[in-house]
């Protein structure tokens, strides 16, 4: 036995206030994806879905307060995983974004960039505070007490970039083919030519009826950024 073996046995609760602090961290991560999520839904105007990760989140915060170590290793592994993909698949995002169309948000509805920017930067912290806390020392003796394996934390990392990259390009090719270029010609008709477009989101879903569409568009001059939910069926 350890000198490091010798003190876990002899102080099993030393991990309980580590995972309780991450615990209640994690109940204000749910509460405020809730919110930004309830925002945006607000903002561009599409009907509000329930949300898995803020559920998911909650679950876990009660894991944690109660001190399951198996819930600590899924937490630190998920930590590893955001800590790379949020600010990863935001970069992507502002990278397919036209830049007058930044510039247009900053002049005009600069509240919509700040909002997001902060929340990113939040989710993006807690995940490497959260991946850092359940690393340390006294959780890592603790779950070597129990017989559970050590983590290797680069996987999931790798695992992120690469979901990232491949999700990117995927949403690259979607929003440049002909259904994207169809919602933003029905926004510019709807419109006029004093507006330019950029299509944010586009989704399909097939059935016997043919297949519906749901998009979302951006329109903006030097006045005024309008975010336009569309709607269409093709057979």
């Amino acid at each position: 036995m350890t000198q490091s073996d010798g003190f876990a046995l002899a102080n099993p609760d030393a991990d309980r206030p580590v995972l309780k602090r991450v615990g209640w961290a994690l109940l204000l991560g749910a509460v405020s994806w809730f919110i930004m999520e309830h925002w945006s839904r607000a903002r561009t105007g599409t009907t509000f879905t329930l949300n898995l990760l803020p559920v998911l989140l909650a679950l876990l915060t009660g894991a944690l307060l109660n001190g399951h170590l198996r819930a600590a290793s899924l937490v630190r592994w998920l930590s590893a995983f955001a800590v790379v993909a949020v600010p990863l698949g935001v970069l992507s995002a502002l990278a397919m974004q036209p830049l007058a169309l930044t510039r247009a948000i900053l002049s005009n509805e600069p509240i919509n960039l700040l909002i997001p920017a902060v929340g990113v930067a939040f989710a993006t912290a807690l995940s490497a505070w959260a991946l850092r806390s359940l690393g340390s020392d006294v959780v890592v003796l603790a779950r070597r007490a129990i017989g559970r394996p050590q983590r290797r934390m680069w996987i999931p990392m790798v695992l992120a970039a690469a979901l990232v990259s491949a999700g990117t390009a995927f949403t690259y090719i979607s929003l440049n083919g002909e259904a994207a270029r169809k919602a933003e010609s029905m926004v510019r008709r709807e419109l006029g030519p004093d507006f330019e477009t950029a299509i944010v989101q586009l989704a399909m879903q097939k059935s016997r009826e043919g297949s519906q569409y749901r998009a979302t568009v951006v329109a903006w001059n030097g006045e005024d950024v309008r975010v336009i939910p569309l709607t269409w069926r093709e057979e």
